[in-house]
């Protein structure tokens, strides 16, 4: 092999071990056989250590995704307790109570009824005189029907 020395090139050389690396055919390195009983030891004591670093990070991460979990449930369950009082705050400020003492337990359910008596004694006759009863009953529907959204 006649190589001669080039001062401006350079030569690489690539070993076979290398070569199979780089080209990915080269197999995973096996485990580490011991030589010696305090090699052996030695193993193992690194495994288990490992191990227990490993299962105690694994608690840790559990418990943090636990109290996470718990912290979003318990915000949810403040914030729907919250819509809840603000839902019953404006129920209460436009005179509508949750169990209504009407015979339909249901907000507006007393104009409901008032009207139907209305038309009940003045349906023939003079229908014009329920007006008053339906406007009521119309703006207590358009007042909860803005409450509902």
């Amino acid at each position: 092999m006649g190589e001669e020395y080039d001062p401006d090139g350079f030569s690489l050389r690539i070993s076979p071990g290398l070569f199979q690396v780089l080209s990915g055919r080269a197999s995973e390195p096996g485990p580490i056989e011991p030589r010696t009983r305090r090699e052996a030891a030695l193993i193992e004591a690194v495994r288990r250590e490992g191990r227990r670093e490993r299962a105690a990070m694994f608690r840790k991460v559990k418990e943090a995704q636990l109290k996470d979990a718990h912290e979003l449930e318990q915000a949810e369950r403040i914030a729907l307790e919250e819509s809840g009082r603000k839902l019953q705050e404006k129920l209460s400020a436009l005179n509508f109570q949750a169990n209504s003492s009407s015979k339909t337990g249901q907000p507006c359910g007393e104009l409901r009824e008032a009207i139907t008596v209305c038309y009940r004694v003045n349906g023939k006759d003079n229908p014009l005189a329920c007006l008053a009863d339906v406007e009521a009953f119309t703006e207590c529907a358009k007042q909860l029907s803005r409450i509902s959204q």
